[in-house]
């Protein structure tokens, strides 16, 4: 999919206002950090947004400095948050982190491997 310049400094903002988090484009390729809780949206114009549909979560994030409701439904709720204060929105939203390289070093090393090494198996036939 081909991304738009305002779509790729959208992902640039993102990433720089929380750092060490996975920063995905959705299906329309805008950018967001995905989360086990919600997830963090760029808004255009440097806005930022996190979106959860939980109500408790939701107000223990507007009560953060830097946070303000948006937009406020039954079960879900947005909150515009500043730069400064996305990265402990991101922390109670429990996004997604980047792996580092040791990670990723260690998953393709012992990863999908049998615990006993190559050990093949034989099966004893029974003579009855």
């Amino acid at each position: 999919m081909h991304r738009t310049t305002e779509q790729l400094t959208a992902t640039r903002e993102l990433t720089t206002a929380v750092p060490g988090y996975r920063v995905r484009p959705d299906p329309e390729g805008w950018p967001h950090s995905p989360g086990k809780h919600g997830r963090l949206e760029h808004l255009g114009l440097g806005q930022i947004a996190a979106f959860t549909e939980s109500t408790n979560l939701a107000k223990r994030i507007a009560a953060l400095p830097g946070a303000r409701r948006h937009q406020t439904g039954d079960g879900e709720c947005r909150v515009l948050v500043t730069r400064e204060a996305a990265p402990a929105v991101a922390k109670l939203l429990r996004c997604h982190r980047q792996r580092s390289s040791g990670a990723s070093a260690h998953l393709a090393k012992h990863a999908y491997k049998s615990a006993s090494g190559a050990v093949s198996v034989t099966l004893a036939t029974r003579e009855g």
